[in-house]
């Protein structure tokens, strides 16, 4: 489960074109409704993780009850295994230590955009928008400039790219190409450039019609 520690070498520039524009909520509102589900769905996939010490992989399943609850379950070699269930950026439970899933945390929104969900802005956080043919940008400064998040949705590749910086440094970055029908992530890749690490996964199936009960959000 540390791997949701990843990352990459290198400190890369911003992932957001030039001249975005101050905006409010209402003109954004169209374009995450265009890339969140409206209904449950489950994911299954393989992953894998490198880093300069080596590299693990496994399988991948993945919950989704709109608009903000996901339940992730990794399976790896010799019987090791993680899970957790979010709220948000928060943890309902996870397995075997809420300390292995820190840094999902952390960078929340860049895991949710890997899973080809983007995130409604902050409480307070200011909103930056801009349109061409094939390319919508937004971006998020949170209260006090602290924190930027910055999305990039290619819409000729359905190629969604999201960022976190934290005092202008990058977090974390994930970029995800969709299914042109049903919007599920196809690939992903969530890379960490603090950190020499990777962290991607594939989807093999996708369920957009699968009902979800209670139980799956209970603690196993």
């Amino acid at each position: 489960a540390g791997l949701l520690l990843a990352g990459c070498r290198g400190l890369p520039g911003p992932i957001s074109p030039e001249g975005l524009e101050p905006a409010n909520r209402t003109e954004l509102a169209p374009w995450l409704r265009e890339l969140n589900p409206g209904h449950q769905r489950s994911y299954r996939g393989k992953w894998l993780f490198r880093n300069d010490r080596g590299s693990a992989g496994g399988r991948l399943a993945a919950k989704i009850a709109p608009p903000d609850t996901m339940r992730v379950d990794l399976r790896g070699a010799f019987g090791r295994s993680g899970a957790v269930a979010i709220v948000g950026d928060s943890v309902l439970w996870a397995k075997p230590n809420e300390d292995d899933f820190r840094g999902l945390l952390e960078v929340s929104p860049v895991f949710w955009a890997a899973i080809g969900i983007a995130v409604a802005p902050p409480p307070e956080a200011e909103v930056f928008l801009l349109e061409t043919e094939s390319v919508r940008a937004w971006r998020y400064v949170t209260a006090g400039g602290s924190d930027t998040l910055n999305f990039v949705f290619d819409r000729n590749r359905h190629r969604l790219t999201a960022e976190m910086r934290r005092g202008g440094k990058p977090l974390g970055i994930a970029e995800v190409t969709l299914d042109s029908l049903s919007g599920a992530p196809i690939r992903a890749k969530v890379e960490f450039p603090l950190q020499p690490s990777r962290f991607s996964f594939t989807i093999r199936s996708a369920d957009t019609t699968v009902t979800l009960g209670p139980d799956v959000w209970k603690e196993p």
